[in-house]
């Protein structure tokens, strides 16, 4: 059987593996494995809520009643008679203080009134307070404040068991959307390390790059929601700065990328845009900071900016798709508006639903955006990169010569002119021609394959004798060139003596001997108008070497030994 039929019958297995496990799960009614065996209640019924100059009322949490702003909403309730080791008290709460008694004596207490440089306004935070065992029975208050009118009047539901059980609890209702936001941090510091990494080899758009910014900054902003990073961070006041700063920061490289992947790079809304958000950014931190605004109440900036993101970029896309004719845009198309319509969603959630994480929606839209527009990024890319190594392995090939696989005569005349660019009085640079002798008589004799034998082992004695001080070129059918630059004229002599020898242990085991001639010259400005100057006197010494190896015969074609094949 085929690899490829092997690989395929593997994803079939594998897809059939994962059905049955499914079904396993979705219907099996055997007992489970217990890992943790204590729980966490609701503590929801029963609740009095109180007004001032209102009769009290029974409520169930979770709940809205209707306070004036700012006011102070306090709830009252018994706790049970029966008590487990580290019982505890766990609820979530959004952009509100907190303020808990027991029997009129205060356990707890959490809220943004401490003066901190900048003003966030608070966010969402679980508290999983420690009731002490002679709490049971008694009377528990639940004092909640929130300076926004939208916040004010919501009362989350309280869970009540053990400290270690309302930790599972938290962990096991948002470990799943945590999950979710790491992939995305995962998938997006990939897209910035396949960019680098790409980019290294060869220059490419930076839209993976912009992509993968995004996509973790929005990851990051995603997984503060979750509260799982309270375990990670335990300070609400960093963990709300890193909220407010990453969901601001994450527009501008979402629409750079619309920027990369569009002909948008004349139009002017574009940098009005980025400019915008810029500017959004600024001054938010600035009011923050001065504590003449919290990031809360400045939100709407940034939900505004993310729209008019939201806008453009489909516009960008829709020109792309109807009046540039671009097919590929599109999946970006869709992606982009799958994402700016769970984005809004998750605005008017926001603002009118109470929630802890307020991403859960955005998470689903990101992480359909991610999946859509990662894979065609990083397919594009690829393609490119493809096309690039086809296209470098064509210019290589354009100044290689085949046989040898040294540099050929393009290259030579390419790095003479860019030496003759750069040439100066006192340029230091040395040229040297070589000639392989009796190269026509062995390709009558023994054969043209005798003959590139020849060649290629007379190139690697030439390239080997000046390495590492210059470059050797075949520049001819039996020429070759080297070119020597800022090193001492005595290296001459060492490569005429390391060529030498190199053409003796060959001629030591070689039915036909090498015989190269050579001439050396140094960059003379008076002799010399450029370095072709330079290369005719080299040029003139190598013949003149060539005939008195002629003349002498010393490296000559042996007739007697070819006589005998």
């Amino acid at each position: 059987m085929k690899d490829t039929n092997i690989v395929k019958s593997l994803y079939i297995l594998i897809l059939v593996a994962i059905l049955i496990i499914l079904s396993a799960f979705l219907s099996s009614n055997l007992d489970k494995a217990v890992l943790f065996d204590e729980e966490v209640v609701p503590f929801n019924n029963g609740w009095k809520f109180e007004q001032p100059g209102m009769p009290s009322e029974i409520i169930v949490l979770p709940a809205n009643v209707n306070v004036p702003d700012e006011s102070k909403i306090v709830i009252t309730n018994t706790l049970p008679n029966s008590y487990v080791p580290g019982m505890s008290l766990s609820i979530a709460t959004t952009l509100q203080s907190i303020n808990v008694y027991i029997d009129q004596n205060k356990v707890y207490e959490f809220g943004d009134g401490d003066e901190t440089p900048f003003a966030t306004g608070g966010g969402s935070s679980y508290h999983i307070i420690r009731l002490p065992e002679e709490s049971k029975g008694r009377e528990i208050t639940i004092e909640l404040t929130s300076p926004y009118s939208s916040f004010g009047g919501r009362i989350p539901q309280v869970m009540l068991g053990s400290k270690t059980a309302n930790i599972y609890y938290v962990i096991v209702t948002h470990l799943f959307s945590f999950l979710l936001s790491v992939l995305i941090f995962i998938a997006g510091f990939a897209f910035i390390l396949l960019h680098l990494l790409i980019n290294k080899m060869l220059k490419s758009s930076k839209s993976l790059l912009y992509l993968g910014l995004f996509a973790v900054l929005a990851s990051i902003w995603s997984a503060t929601e979750t509260q799982m990073i309270q375990f990670i961070i335990p300070y609400e006041y960093t963990v709300n700065l890193i909220r407010y700063l990453t969901l601001m920061l994450s527009q501008i490289p979402v629409l750079l990328f619309v920027k990369g992947i569009t002909h948008s790079s004349k139009n002017k809304l574009v940098p009005f845009v980025l400019t915008l958000q810029i500017l959004v950014f600024i001054t938010t931190n600035l009011l923050a900071l001065l504590h003449i605004a919290t990031y809360h109440l400045l939100l709407p900036l940034t939900h505004f900016t993310m729209l008019g993101t939201i806008i453009l970029s489909l516009y960008l896309i829709w020109k792309e798709i109807f009046y540039y004719k671009n097919r590929e845009a599109y999946v970006y198309g869709i992606s982009i508006a799958i994402l700016g319509f769970f984005s809004v969603l998750e605005i008017i959630r926001f603002n009118t639903v109470n929630v802890v994480d307020a991403s859960g929606l955005f998470r689903i839209g990101l992480l359909v955006f991610i999946i859509l527009t990662g894979f065609s990024s990083a397919t594009k890319l690829i393609q490119t990169l493809k096309i690039g190594i086809n296209a470098e392995a064509i210019q290589d090939l354009a100044y290689t010569d085949v046989l040898t696989g040294l540099s050929n005569r393009n290259a030579f005349v390419k790095d003479m002119e860019e030496l003759n660019r750069k040439l100066t009085q006192t340029s230091n640079i040395m040229v040297a021609m070589f000639d392989l002798n009796n190269l026509k008589e062995v390709n009558d004799t023994l054969g043209h394959k005798a003959g590139d034998v020849l060649l290629v082992k007379a190139g690697f004695c030439i390239a080997n004798s000046v390495l590492p001080y210059g470059q050797c070129y075949r520049i001819g059918g039996d020429e070759f060139a080297v070119i020597i630059v800022n090193k001492e004229t005595s290296i001459i002599q060492k490569c005429k003596q390391e060529l030498k020898k190199q053409i003796s242990d060959y001629n030591q085991t070689s039915l036909v001997p090498l015989v190269i001639p050579s001439g050396y010259a140094a960059y003379d400005p008076v002799q010399d108008r450029d370095l072709y100057g330079t290369f005719n006197r080299a040029d003139q010494l190598m013949y003149s070497d060539k005939e008195k190896t002629k003349e002498s015969n010393t490296f000559g074609f042996y007739k007697k030994e070819t006589s005998s094949l």
